[in-house]
């Protein structure tokens, strides 16, 4: 993502996580995490939750991790959810399928909408203003559905039955 846009969605991202769930904190996911992304962490049952804003670097998108892990670390499945089986401590989850019908990640594209042209204003500042609807929206969304999912679903007894029934009961909807 162009640096002026990738700054502004890290910016936007950072406070309105810090708005919205004060109980989430920033996590170093230093060599865990792709350069330029930011990692959250809150407690869940049985652990905790993970939140990863993955900002595309080459392209002009961005998208929403998730993942739990028994401890306090940040769970390696959360950037290869589709790859091998996770450790049993650590899951990835495709939850993004409660609020997207495609199959994969929801990527969010503010460098598609209408540019803000307006002399009056810095870049950084027209930038913040193009990205703030689509930042927006994927906070609602983990406000909307990772939240409720971790807090009212998820059984951190048996991850995995929790995970296997989420992804036949997608299935079947798609049926």
């Amino acid at each position: 993502m162009k640096a002026v846009y990738g700054k502004a969605v890290r910016k936007y991202f950072a406070a309105a996580v810090k708005r919205d769930f004060s109980d989430w904190e920033q996590v170093d996911g230093s060599g865990k995490i792709p350069q330029g992304c930011l990692m959250y962490r809150a407690a869940a049952r049985g652990g905790f939750v993970f939140i990863m804003l993955h900002i595309a670097s080459s392209h002009e998108w961005f998208t929403l991790e998730i993942g739990w892990h028994r401890l306090s670390e940040c769970p390696t499945s959360i950037l290869y959810p589709g790859g091998s089986p996770p450790e049993s401590a650590a899951l990835g989850y495709r939850i993004q399928h409660y609020w997207n019908s495609r199959d994969g990640d929801h990527w969010w594209y503010p460098l598609r909408s209408k540019p803000i042209k307006d002399d009056s204003i810095s870049k950084s500042e027209c930038a913040r203003q193009r990205v703030a609807p689509f930042v927006e929206d994927a906070i609602s969304k983990i406000r909307e559905f990772v939240i409720p999912y971790f807090e009212h679903q998820f059984d951190p007894d048996d991850p995995f039955r929790d995970l296997i029934e989420f992804e036949h009961r997608l299935l079947s909807e798609r049926m």
